[in-house]
């Protein structure tokens, strides 16, 4: 195997993959290592500067206060944050949040990233990329 794709792997977040060709057994039991409950799975907490999402209660605080969110407006700063300094498409974004179900052209997206920028009160968190879509602040960025 070229170490390229096995570094590469690794800078994009794969924790395992098979060169083929491979037997049954050795992908029968990397599925269940890969599904065995790990203590890593989730992280406790997300910070976007002042902000901290902590996915396990399905909380958000700024600067130390709670801030109640839908499930929805949850859901978006979440997938946001999952991938902080790197644009999420919009497509992408509806597809996973709304599963399917939300109607092309409907603009449902815009007003729930702008209800969830107001809620949070923290210029720049969540910026927008023209025709694209949204990005979070990196973890380290310093709200104004």
């Amino acid at each position: 195997m070229d170490a390229r794709f096995w570094l590469t792997g690794r800078h994009l977040g794969v924790d395992d993959f098979l060169v083929q060709p491979f037997g049954v057994d050795e992908l029968a039991v990397r599925v269940h290592a890969a599904l065995r409950p790990s203590q890593r799975q989730q992280p406790r907490r997300i910070a976007l500067g002042p902000v901290a999402i902590d996915p396990n209660e399905r909380t958000v605080t700024v600067r130390g206060s709670a801030v109640a969110l839908t499930r929805t407006k949850f859901d978006i700063l979440r997938m946001l944050a999952d991938h902080p300094g790197t644009v999420v498409r919009r497509e992408r974004i509806c597809r996973e949040v709304w599963q399917g179900s939300r109607p092309e052209g409907n603009r449902s997206l815009e007003v729930h990233i702008a209800n969830l920028r107001a809620k949070l009160g923290v210029r720049d968190v969540i910026r927008t990329v023209r025709s694209v879509g949204y990005l979070a602040a990196q973890p380290d960025f310093q709200a104004a």
